[in-house]
C-alpha cells in the first residue's frame, strides 16, 4: 500500500517539473522571436534609399552629400538602438536556461550566441550591399528627371 501514495507524489513531481519546463520554454520562445524580430528588421534595412532623395529641383553634389550622410547617420543610429537591445534579450534567456550568473559567456549558449553573431554580421552585411546598391542608382540614374550637379556642372 506504501507504493500507491509514493505513485501520486511521484506523478505530483512529474507535472510540476513538465509546468517549469512549459514555463521555460515559454519565456525562451518569447525572447528568441525578439531576437528574431530585430533581426528581422536588420535584414529589411536600408541605410540609402532613393525614396529619401527624391526631388524635382536640381541638387548639387554637396548637397546631396550633405543629405546622404544625415540620413545614413539617423538610420545607422537606429541599427545601433535594436543591436544594442539584443544583450539583454540574450542576458535574458540566459538566466533562464543556464543557473549561472547572467554573463554572456555562458558555454551552454555559447552555440546560440554564434547563431546570433553570424545572422547579425549577415543582415549587416546585406545592409551595406544593398545600400552601396541603392547609391549607385542614385548617383547615376536619373530619378524622377532629377539631375546631379557638381559645382555647376551637369553629370550622368
Amino acid at each position: 500500500n506504501w507504493r500507491s501514495q509514493r505513485i501520486k507524489v511521484y506523478i505530483d513531481s512529474c507535472n510540476q517539473a513538465l509546468d517549469i519546463f512549459c514555463s521555460t520554454q515559454h519565456e525562451v520562445r518569447k525572447h528568441v522571436l525578439s531576437i528574431t524580430n530585430i533581426l528581422d528588421i536588420f535584414k529589411r534595412s536600408t541605410l540609402i534609399n532613393q525614396n529619401d532623395f527624391l526631388s524635382d529641383e536640381y541638387v548639387n553634389m554637396d548637397k546631396l552629400s550633405k543629405q546622404i550622410e544625415c540620413v545614413v547617420e539617423n538610420k545607422v543610429e537606429s541599427l545601433l538602438q535594436s543591436y544594442r537591445s539584443l544583450r539583454p534579450l540574450l542576458l535574458k534567456i540566459e538566466s533562464v536556461v543556464s543557473e549561472a550568473s547572467c554573463t554572456g559567456a555562458s558555454s551552454e549558449l555559447s552555440s546560440y550566441y554564434f547563431h546570433v553573431q553570424i545572422n547579425v554580421y549577415n543582415a549587416l552585411s546585406e545592409v551595406v550591399v544593398r545600400s552601396l546598391a541603392n547609391l549607385r542608382q542614385l548617383l547615376f540614374s536619373q530619378v524622377n528627371h532629377q539631375r546631379i550637379y557638381s559645382k555647376g556642372v551637369e553629370s550622368y
